[in-house]
């Protein structure tokens, strides 16, 4: 199966079980988060791509990274991702989610080109 179509169908998962919980905010508030963390760390990158560090390595890692600070839903999810050896897709996951869920809200991501500041 392709990265593509794995991590669609993770964000599916994720995206649906927090629509029956009414929390479809919370986590992409919390995945906004965890791409910031994966784009501003070229370390924390290695070890999401790495296969020689352990899961169970990987696991401490993230709680101590993210435990705190993203909600339950969101943190168990990541774990899954470990447990299934899928946490290198991590970012193509939250990326399908942010897709997802814009659609869901019927929004569009578009960008401005202005010759002048914009307010």
């Amino acid at each position: 199966m392709t990265e593509q179509r794995v991590s669609s169908r993770y964000a599916d998962a994720i995206l649906d079980t927090a629509k029956q919980d009414k929390l479809e905010d919370n986590v992409y508030e919390d995945f906004n988060y965890i791409l910031n963390v994966i784009n501003a760390s070229k370390d924390f990158k290695t070890v999401l791509k790495s296969p020689i560090i352990y899961h169970w390595q990987k696991k401490n890692i993230f709680k101590d990274l993210f435990e705190e600070k993203i909600s339950p839903l969101a943190f168990k999810f990541m774990l899954l991702l470990i447990d299934k050896k899928r946490e290198a897709l991590l970012d193509s996951i939250i990326k399908n989610y942010f897709a997802k869920y814009d659609e869901l809200k019927n929004r569009l991501r578009v960008d401005v080109v202005s010759a002048s500041d914009l307010d």
